[in-house]
């Protein structure tokens, strides 16, 4: 491909240099390569670098979520880590310069609006499992058929069998026992008491407590949006804990993840929201009172609480459900296939 070496402050370990060496090698042969790795191994980090070297060698490099939140927080990278002020498609209006090598753009604004991204010399697509759906699809075909393409995601299946024969390549990433070991996520300790009826116990009984009686922060999955609700009420009254209730519709959501990583909030009670992409580093508790009809779901959900975090020494995931028993150890070794 021939892209010039990074040129910001971006560091990357030697696991992910190989990991950058490796897509470069299989470019070679196939223009569509999807890359899987673990949650919190630092997919983030490495498409920062690789649109900055496209930047660099002259190319326009476009990189594409279906989340405000994981659009956002490759916009703070881009620019801390390298120096380039990206152009932004989220919404209606454009922001950044016109003529920036780095685009972030939303799949929904692209699919949405019919934009022509013009002439893209890699296109880095994120939660790349999703690549099947058609608004995904057009994102793709705007790019041109000169494109090299990236998939980045932790889980490369769907829950509807739909196989990602868009790419062409899967290269397998590293082993979470591997990358617990080696000090790059956090360990995970799961519970998973065995369910009577619908639910095991009541997720306020069962929210783990720091030894001061405060709670251990994290994240709640219900079953619904209403369950949601009700249970940050009830955490809060019966527990006088600071809980949040989040959906597609509350507004600042960022400003909400804030407050959670600064120790305003204790807990963040959703139905699917912070399923993928949200980057909630102070989260020690994955907290299922819902069922996940497909492993990955489940591996997405415990990813929000392994990132590294001061005094953070585990990560905790408690299933009141039939999760566990369903899709197995969070830490397993799974094999992928684009099939």
């Amino acid at each position: 491909m021939g892209a010039p070496p990074h040129r910001g402050a971006i560091q990357l370990r030697p696991d992910q240099l190989a990991a950058r060496d490796a897509i470069q090698q299989a470019w070679r042969t196939h223009r569509r390569v999807l890359q899987q790795a673990p949650t919190a191994w630092g997919k983030g980090t490495l498409a920062t670098v690789l649109l900055s070297d496209f930047a660099h060698a002259g190319e326009l490099a476009v990189f594409v979520a279906h989340l405000e939140e994981i659009n956002a927080d490759l916009v703070q990278r881009v620019q801390q880590g390298t120096g380039i002020t990206p152009r932004v498609l989220m919404g209606s209006t454009p922001e950044g310069p016109a003529d920036s090598l780095v685009w972030i753009v939303s799949e929904q604004t692209v699919a949405r609006r019919g934009i022509n991204l013009g002439r893209v010399g890699l296109c880095i697509r994120d939660e790349c499992h999703r690549q099947a759906s058609k608004s995904a699809l057009a994102v793709s075909d705007a790019c041109g058929p000169d494109a090299l393409h990236l998939g980045l995601t932790a889980t490369p299946a769907r829950g509807d069998g739909a196989p990602l024969d868009f790419y062409e390549r899967l290269l397998p990433g590293p082993r979470i026992v591997d990358l617990v070991a080696e000090g790059i996520i956090a360990p995970m300790v799961s519970f998973s008491p065995r369910p009577s009826k619908d639910i095991a116990q009541d997720p306020v009984e069962a929210w783990p407590r720091l030894p001061d009686g405060r709670p251990r922060p994290g994240i709640l999955f219900a079953k619904d949006l209403e369950h949601s609700r009700v249970l940050a009420s009830r955490f809060a009254a019966e527990r006088g804990w600071t809980a949040v209730h989040c959906d597609a519709d509350t507004p600042n959501r960022d400003a909400i993840i804030a407050r959670f990583d600064s120790g305003e909030i204790d807990i963040l009670c959703n139905k699917r929201l912070f399923l993928e992409g949200a980057d909630l580093r102070r989260s020690e508790v994955t907290m299922a009172a819902t069922r996940f009809g497909h492993p990955g779901a489940m591996l997405q959900a415990c990813g929000r609480s392994r990132r590294l975090y001061p005094g953070k020494e585990r990560a905790l995931f408690i299933d009141l459900t039939d999760n566990y028993s369903k899709h197995g150890d969070p830490d397993a070794d799974r094999t992928y296939s684009l099939d």
